[in-house]
């Protein structure tokens, strides 16, 4: 009887350990979140109609948008916040009541999901594609917002631009490095991005000078910006890759890519981070932190593998927050399988409506609390290194990567 004893205290000493008797999980509420990875709105979003709603709400894509399962959550979740049915029309309704003040309803809102700060994606598309970013006003994005709002530019506008206004492939050089060190310098912009998974894919090769003149004057002898002429000029896509890991290193700010599936226009068979490997061995580029950003959507494992192979190399969990929501948590636990703690980082690729990035810190928080509680219920760690982490991941991360304060 006293060996039985002896044996059930063990075992609840055990449990108890490891955390099975706990009647509620982790809750990251209070944990400040910096977005790494998203995009702008104007003020004339004051105002929703709910027949636009779903097509403003990530689902540009969908035949059906209402109809999608994430929507359907969506329209939940602001039915909770704004203390009403879950019902489209009156969602509506009393968000644009609401949003009279339309500052004081996104800093509401952004208080909410402790939202603090955001990396808006500046770029737009330099060809006719499915989807196009405008160019968007900063400065009138932050006054609007009343957050920490730092900007990203991207290579492919800045490639053309610069092509375009030179006659000569050196004067494209001196152009394009000129036209960086100013967007660094006076501009505000502290990260590079490229998306070139959209236009010749990941296989980026290191071509010669010799070899990008020969494509730089194809482009300005043809029309060479169209979808179906984007491999007639690789070579100059690809010495403009280096270009920008030269000028990364150079200002000492990160180089992020698209990784994974994107809209229609990515070349699909060619986006995994995985094909990225001979440019992560190249040495200029082991110089510069490079942000895999959406982590090779839907492949966590390998951008997790990736950053805990190269020391430079991190994740970025946009489209992951909010697409995969129910499945979030899972995606969490592969890129962790292997990836550092310290190499992930939280990002939401949502735009259109400040609700996106409500929601996606909403969902991302609590997916990385059931993330981390499973392996505190496996023993791996304890409350307080979950709360550690989730606070590397939320806001700290960015901070070592991107050089900023929240």
């Amino acid at each position: 009887m006293i060996q039985l004893l002896q044996y059930n205290i063990k075992v609840f000493n055990y449990l108890d350990k490891y955390n099975i008797f706990r009647d509620k999980m982790l809750d990251f509420y209070n944990i400040p979140a910096i977005d790494t990875h998203a995009h702008s709105f104007t003020s004339e979003t004051q105002k929703l109609n709910v027949k636009d709603l779903p097509w403003q709400m990530y689902f540009a894509s969908a035949k059906n948008p209402e109809l999608q399962i994430l929507y359907m959550h969506f329209i939940k979740e602001m039915g909770k916040y704004l203390k009403c049915k879950p019902d489209a029309d009156e969602i509506v309704k009393i968000r644009n009541e609401r949003s009279t003040d339309y500052k004081k309803y996104i800093r509401e809102l952004y208080a909410d999901a402790r939202l603090e700060g955001i990396i808006i994606d500046d770029g737009y598309s330099e060809v006719a594609v499915s989807h196009a970013l405008a160019k968007f006003d900063l400065n009138a994005f932050s006054d609007l917002t009343q957050i920490t709002t730092r900007r990203k530019t991207r290579l492919e506008p800045l490639l053309r631009e610069t092509i375009d206004r030179s006659t000569t492939f050196e004067e494209f050089e001196s152009n394009f490095h000129a036209e960086v060190e100013d967007r660094v310098k006076n501009q505000g912009v502290m990260a590079i991005k490229s998306i070139i998974a959209y236009r010749t894919g990941l296989e980026i090769e290191n071509p010669t000078s010799s070899e990008a003149k020969k494509d730089f004057n194809t482009c300005k002898e043809n029309d060479a910006w169209t979808r179906e002429h984007h491999f007639d000029i690789k070579r100059l896509r690809d010495y403009a890759i280096h270009m920008c890991i030269e000028n990364c290193n150079k200002f000492k700010i990160p180089f992020v890519i698209h990784t994974g599936y994107g809209d229609v226009d990515c070349v699909i068979q060619k986006v995994s981070p995985l094909n990225l490997m001979p440019l992560f061995r190249e040495e200029n580029t082991r110089k510069v932190k490079l942000v895999l950003i959406h982590g090779g959507y839907p492949d966590s494992e390998a951008a997790g593998w990736l950053s805990s192979v190269f020391e430079n190399i991190y994740v970025d969990f946009s489209v992951y927050a909010p697409y995969s929501h129910a499945n979030l948590a899972n995606k969490l636990l592969g890129v962790l399988e292997m990836g550092p703690t310290s190499k992930v980082l939280y990002g939401s690729d949502a735009g259109a409506l400040p609700e996106g990035h409500w929601l996606s810190v909403k969902i991302f928080k609590r997916a990385l609390s059931e993330a981390l509680d499973k392996y505190m219920n496996f023993g791996s760690i304890d409350e307080n290194e979950a709360y550690q982490i989730a606070e590397r991941i939320l806001y700290k991360n960015h901070q070592d990567v991107f050089g900023t304060n929240k």
